[in-house]
């Protein structure tokens, strides 16, 4: 026998540096679904269960490095049967007679050309196609995504999540979206999703049509000013720029009833974000200079975390902008293209979903085959020569005189040196002042991270 099942599903997004709170969830309305022996409606995010997560914390007491972490845990999933309501076959979405934004002044982004989008099989692309233009025209209703697979609310799932990990330009799409197998117009088995308009108990856009409209202006508007502020040609000093840009405009926060925060309208415009924001505001900016860019979530400190993956030559690299973001107003750059082992030592990577059983991709936080990450040539220390090491102390005092910095960062050569220092800091310290002492000022403070030294000037 046959059931109908309302499958509420909590995969959600919440973020970053302190204490993050996921965004409110949304109900589906069981009347407005067709007849189908499977019906699933989810209502969260498909990336992550939920990304919460902070600052790292300082071995000194230095506002700078110390944060709270603090999770607001999973929703859970439930199952129940419900009686259908009658529908005829969903068509495709079509073109509205008036586009929402027809001249964009910020390049619209060539998913084709993106991370997620080319490691799709090819009923996962059509999927994809048909979701894509049905979300850029605001469709309400129906629309068929393509031929019927035998794991195919799987397929959706990582559908979606590509789709939402390669188009940052969106901030009006919701958690909430409703999936059922059912026809196509030839009568042949699909996959059908439903997507409601503004207004419903369970919409699938946070703005109407004319707000998206003039919120896409603004979002231009934000993104042209950035860019135009980042003016290095290179690729490591623009990307370099643009994460200082953006940390120097936007403000951390976890406001419950702000579900622009975890959106690059949020970070931009609005100069407030959890760390779903920060990243996707950092890959738009990257992605609109022809940087490549992803996301990728996973654990940090015990809470979900989001960050980003950059490409700078032929390697990728892992970006952490908000915790590079401190809440002391300094722009710290410790995590700026690190490695994969580099960033285990306090971040856990999500499993790919291929190492997921496709009936248990709903509801978890997944990555699609992310790329590894091993090389150390653009890490910013490396690149700017600011690593330390008992051999490298000249090195050390040069760059701390030349400096006209009060708050300098330098990169541990390695965590063994990390530790030694950690247990000999007065005698290093005095050494450094001791070098020093021609200066107007000495170093009279310092805070030790996981790869970083951070030293504090004090005028004399």
């Amino acid at each position: 026998m046959k059931k109908l099942c309302a499958v509420l599903l909590a995969l959600l997004f919440a973020i970053s540096a302190v204490s993050c709170k996921k965004a409110p969830p949304f109900t589906p309305a069981a009347s407005t679904l067709p007849t189908s022996s499977d019906i699933s409606s989810s209502s969260g995010d498909e990336t992550a269960s939920s990304l919460e997560s902070s600052a790292p914390t300082s071995s000194e007491n230095s506002s700078e490095e110390n944060s709270s972490l603090e999770s607001s845990g999973n929703e859970s999933s439930s199952e129940e049967a419900s009686s259908s309501g009658s529908s005829s076959t969903p068509s495709t979405p079509t073109n509205p007679s008036n586009p929402v934004n027809p001249n964009p002044t910020v390049k619209p982004l060539d998913h084709t050309k993106h991370y997620c989008y080319p490691k799709l099989t090819e009923t996962q692309k059509q999927y994809y196609n048909a979701m894509h233009s049905a979300v850029m025209n605001m469709h309400s209703s129906w629309i068929v995504l393509g031929p019927l697979t035998d794991n195919y609310l799987a397929d959706i799932a990582i559908v979606r999540h590509a789709l939402v990990d390669d188009h940052p330009e969106i901030f009006w799409l919701s958690n909430h979206y409703v999936t059922t197998k059912g026809k196509d117009n030839s009568g042949n088995p699909a996959a059908l999703m439903m997507f409601s308009v503004s207004g419903e108990s369970s919409s699938s856009y946070l703005v109407s049509r004319s707000e998206r409209a003039t919120m896409e202006a603004e979002l231009e508007a934000a993104v042209a000013s950035i860019l135009s502020k980042a003016t290095a040609t290179d690729p490591f000093e623009k990307e370099a720029q643009l994460m200082r840009l953006l940390c120097e405009k936007v403000t951390y926060t976890t406001d419950p009833n702000d579900p622009m925060i975890y959106s690059a309208y949020g970070a931009l415009v609005g100069g407030r974000a959890l760390c779903e924001g920060y990243s996707r505001a950092m890959q738009l900016l990257l992605l609109q200079t022809g940087i490549p860019c992803t996301t990728v979530t996973g654990v940090a400190n015990g809470e979900g975390h989001m960050w980003n993956l950059v490409q700078l030559g032929s390697n990728w690299y892992n970006l952490d902008a908000t915790w590079n973001d401190t809440t002391g107003g300094f722009v710290s750059y410790e995590y700026f293209n690190l490695t994969d082992a580099d960033m285990a030592l306090d971040h856990t990577f999500s499993k790919d979903f291929s190492e997921i059983a496709p009936d248990k991709l709903s509801g978890v936080s997944f990555n699609i085959s992310r790329p590894s990450c091993t090389a150390t040539e653009y890490n910013y220390f490396v690149k700017r020569g600011f690593t330390y090491s008992a051999e490298n102390a000249d090195a050390l005092i040069s760059y701390i005189t030349s400096s006209p910095d009060e708050v300098l960062e330098v990169r541990f050569v390695n965590q063994a040196f990390k530790q030694q220092f950690a247990a000999n800091s007065n005698a290093y310290l005095q050494d450094i002042n001791s070098k020093l002492a021609d200066q107007a000022y000495y170093i009279g403070r310092y805070s030790v991270s996981t790869h970083t030294l951070r030293l504090y000037k004090v005028q004399k």
